[in-house]
C-alpha cells in the first residue's frame, strides 16, 4: 500500500504498546468466482462482457474494503500529485535563494511557461512531502546585482580622477 502513510498521531500509542502489526495493514487476498462460459447459451462476447462487469464490481468492492481497513488502522491517503519540477522549484528557492518569480522566469527562459503560483504550490508540495522543518529566512531574496558592494563615495571620486 505505497499510496498510504502512517498517521503518527493515531499510531504512536499502538506501536509502542505492541498492538499494531503488519497484518493489520495488508488487505485480504483478492478472489473472484463466476460460473464458466456456457457455450450453448451465450456468445463469447456476451460472456466476456458479463465477466468484465462482474470483475469491475468485485474489484471496486475489494478496494473499498481495503481502504476502510487501512483507515481503521490509522493510515492516511498519501498525496501523489507532484511534478519532478516541484523539486527543482524547492531547491532553487530553499538553497538558491531565489523567489518564486525568479524561478518562474528561469523556467520561462527555457521555454516552459509557468506562473508564480505554480512554483509556490510546487514548493509547498515538496516541503510537505519532505516534512521540511528548516525553511530559509523570511524576506525577499537579494539578487546578485544588489548584493555586490558599491564603492563608497570616496572610492567613486578616486576612480573618477585621472592618474598622473
Amino acid at each position: 500500500m505505497q499510496s498510504w502513510h502512517e498517521n503518527p498521531n493515531f499510531l504512536r500509542d499502538r506501536v509502542c504498546c505492541g498492538q499494531w502489526t503488519d497484518d493489520d495493514l495488508v488487505a485480504d487476498d483478492f478472489r473472484i468466482e463466476m460460473p464458466g462460459w456456457n457455450l450453448l447459451k451465450e456468445k463469447w462476447s456476451e460472456f466476456q462482457a458479463s465477466l468484465r462487469n462482474h470483475f469491475e464490481r468485485e474489484l471496486s468492492d475489494y478496494q473499498d474494503l481495503a481502504r476502510c481497513r487501512a483507515e481503521e488502522n490509522g493510515l492516511v491517503r498519501a498525496r501523489w500529485k507532484y511534478s519532478p519540477a516541484d523539486f527543482d522549484y524547492f531547491v532553487y528557492y530553499q538553497f538558491g535563494n531565489e523567489s518564486s518569480t525568479m524561478i518562474a522566469d528561469r523556467f520561462a527562459a527555457d521555454g516552459k511557461t509557468i506562473g508564480e503560483s505554480t512554483v509556490s504550490k510546487g514548493m509547498d508540495t515538496v516541503r510537505e512531502m519532505l516534512d521540511w522543518k528548516h525553511p530559509r529566512p523570511k524576506g525577499r531574496p537579494k539578487s546578485a546585482a544588489k548584493t555586490a558592494r558599491r564603492p563608497s563615495a570616496r572610492g567613486r571620486k578616486a576612480a573618477a580622477k585621472p592618474s598622473l
